[in-house]
C-alpha cells in the first residue's frame, strides 16, 4: 500500500504499514528509510520537509539503516577480515563527521531496496551488496533483507545478512532514529 505525505513521500516506492492506532511509512527506493511512525496521530519521528535536499546531502532523518557501520571511523583506512580498505575522503556516497571522518555507512540515498513482500502491516525488502560503488566502501559481498512489522503499539525491523560468494562477511550496522 502506498501513501503520499507532501514533499518526503513524492516518492513511488513509499509504503505505508498500520495496524491498530499505529502507522509507520518506509522508503524502499530510498535505502529503506523509516520516514514516519505515529501512534495515535502523534509523530514520533524527525520528518523530512524536502527529501531532495536531503538526499543531496546526505543527511540522515528518520530510521535509516547504517551499514556497513554504524558509528564514526577513525580514519579513511581500515582493515577487517583480512582485508583492507582505502575510503575516499570526498566521496558522495559517504555522510562525514564534523572532522571529516566517514560516519554510518554508505547513506540511505544511494541503496534503493527492492519489495519482496509487502502487507498492510508488514513490509519486507532486499539489497544487493554486489555493485562496484559498494564494494568500493565494504568489499563483502552480501544481500541484505529487511522486515518491518507493525503492531499495535510496536514496530520490529528484523535484519539479515547473507553472503553471496565464499568471502566471509563480517557484520557491523544499526539504526539511528531521530
Amino acid at each position: 500500500m502506498t501513501a503520499s505525505v507532501p514533499n518526503a513521500l513524492d516518492d513511488p516506492s513509499a509504503t505505508r504499514l498500520a495496524a491498530g492506532d499505529t502507522e509507520a511509512i518506509f522508503l524502499p527506493g530510498h535505502g529503506l528509510l523509516g520516514i514516519s511512525l505515529r501512534r495515535k496521530g502523534v509523530e514520533f519521528l524527525r520528518r523530512i520537509d524536502d527529501l531532495k535536499a536531503y538526499a543531496a546531502g546526505n543527511k540522515t532523518a528518520g530510521i535509516p539503516f547504517l551499514f556497513p557501520w554504524a558509528n564514526r571511523l577513525a580514519g579513511f583506512q581500515y582493515e577487517v577480515a583480512g582485508r583492507g580498505v582505502t575510503l575516499s575522503a570526498h566521496s558522495p556516497l559517504l555522510r562525514y563527521d564534523d572532522n571529516g571522518l566517514p560516519m554510518h555507512g554508505m547513506m540511505w540515498p544511494h541503496l534503493p531496496w527492492s519489495v519482496v513482500e509487502a502487507g498492510p502491516n508488514r513490509l519486507t525488502a532486499s539489497y544487493d551488496w554486489s555493485h562496484p560503488k559498494c564494494l568500493v566502501v565494504f568489499p563483502y559481498p552480501c544481500r541484505l533483507t529487511m522486515t518491518a512489522s507493525l503492531d499495535d503499539g510496536s514496530l520490529t525491523i528484523e535484519t539479515t545478512l547473507a553472503a553471496t560468494s565464499d568471502i566471509a562477511v563480517p557484520v557491523s550496522f544499526g539504526f539511528h532514529p531521530y
